[in-house]
């Protein structure tokens, strides 16, 4: 019996310990902003915040996967796509809790696009977020954080902007007009 305990345990050890960390938004503020202070400054501008709010969308899970109904896989705390075509590696380059290669690949496959940089730039305004302060401690303030409310709008609409518009305006939200806080607020 308690060979069979034994057994079973090292399994579920072995099945957690491959899979990727589903992170607190304060967390992930700290992770990012302690260990890829570098990579966020060369491709977000240092804007924590944003990087936060983008996971927030993938419910900062960092093994997060959604099967697109065309057939292609979005995968990781950002929700990076793999293909030949993006250099980005292979999807277990974002299915970990290493985050330096999923910044470079967000860069190359969102940031760099103004319609899905604007479209996760609406989705982080101040009406679809609320803002967490993180600290260390009573004295130490690490980052204000973007939480997004509508956690599931990637989830239903599989990013796609026409959708997320219909989304957005069922919930009586115009995409079309932020409002005047932004997501360019310092990091």
């Amino acid at each position: 019996m308690m060979g069979a305990i034994s057994v079973v345990l090292v399994v579920i050890a072995a099945v957690v310990s491959c899979s990727g960390n589903v992170f607190t938004p304060c967390e992930l503020a700290k992770l990012l902003k302690y260990e890829h202070s570098s990579e966020l400054a060369t491709y977000l501008g240092g804007n924590v915040s944003l990087a936060v709010c983008l996971a927030g969308y993938r419910h900062y899970n960092a093994s997060y996967q959604l099967k697109h109904p065309d057939g292609s896989v979005y995968y990781g705390v950002f929700g990076l796509h793999v293909d030949s075509r993006s250099g980005c590696g292979d999807k277990n380059t974002f299915i970990n809790d290493e985050f330096s290669g999923d910044i470079e690949c967000l860069n190359k496959t969102v940031l760099i696009h103004p319609n899905k940089l604007y479209m996760y730039h609406r989705l982080c305004a101040s009406d679809l977020t609320q803002r967490i302060t993180c600290k260390e401690n009573e004295f130490f303030h690490v980052a204000e954080v973007w939480d997004p409310i509508y956690k599931d709008i990637i989830d239903l609409t599989y990013g796609e902007e026409h959708a997320v518009v219909k989304y957005l305006s069922a919930h009586g939200i115009d995409y079309y007009q932020p409002p005047t806080t932004t997501t360019t607020s310092p990091p």
